[in-house]
């Protein structure tokens, strides 16, 4: 791979300027970013050990991975990395994901509910959803998380027949062509009386844009399609939080 000499923004400053919060992120965020491109896999769980001695909690650790894979994404959409480099960082990223969640299942909470985690057909990224799995499991959630590039309503009804109930259904949504598959999936699962009180809740970047979160709005009822529309772990996390099962 050619050496990619676009990196994620350092902090700049003289002698004694204050580190700030997000200053110290971005650090983070470019050593591991420059781990991964060189495929360096020690190095990248090392920067990670070291957000976690500094004191980071899960979801700063994950804030770092999530911003470093937004750039990788970027930079494979502008062919400055290959597929492999891609797909190195993400299985690079899922083993940190692991890690984290280890350090911090230090005890068995009571259990809260049951949640489902998705991607629609179409939808390939599941790295945000992983990061989310291990929230809810760090806050007592029993999570199942699906397979990709799969059918939802098959796999929400038998999880549904499985588990008896679904408390929480989450799906996670970065391109743009998902859209349709996510508006017909959150359709189906709304028009099925099995799913009345269930929760919805739809997350991704994708949904900064005002487009995005209208196209969930259902067209005859004028409501959207989801309880909650996230554009990051920690929005979605206060939401989640707030529920009162």
């Amino acid at each position: 791979m050619r050496e990619v000499r676009r990196k994620m923004k350092t902090p700049h400053g003289g002698e004694g300027r204050r580190v700030t919060t997000q200053t110290t992120r971005e650090r983070f965020a470019a050593e591991y970013l420059q781990a991964v491109l060189e495929k360096e896999k020690d190095r990248s769980s090392s920067v990670v050990a070291r957000m976690l001695e500094e004191g980071f909690d899960m979801i700063s650790v994950f804030r770092v991975l999530g911003d470093a894979q937004v750039e990788i994404g970027e930079l494979w959409e502008k062919g400055l990395i290959g597929i492999t480099d891609e797909q190195f960082s993400t299985a690079t990223t899922l083993e940190c994901i692991k890690e984290v969640a280890a350090r911090f299942r230090k005890f068995r909470r009571e259990a809260r509910g049951i949640a489902m985690l998705c991607t629609v057909e179409g939808e390939f990224h599941q790295v945000a959803l992983r990061m989310l799995a291990e929230l809810l499991r760090e806050r007592g959630w029993d999570t199942v998380v699906t397979g990709q590039n799969t059918s939802v309503l098959d796999l929400v009804s038998r999880a549904r027949t499985e588990k008896g109930r679904i408390d929480l259904l989450c799906f996670s949504a970065v391109m743009p062509a998902s859209i349709p598959s996510l508006v017909r999936a959150l359709g189906k699962i709304r028009g099925d009386p099995r799913f009345s009180a269930t929760r919805i809740i739809v997350g991704g970047p994708l949904f900064n844009s005002k487009r995005a979160r209208m196209s969930l709005v259902d067209n005859t009822t004028g409501k959207s399609l989801a309880d909650h529309v996230s554009t990051n772990l920690a929005d979605a996390m206060k939401y989640l939080d707030s529920l009162k099962l």
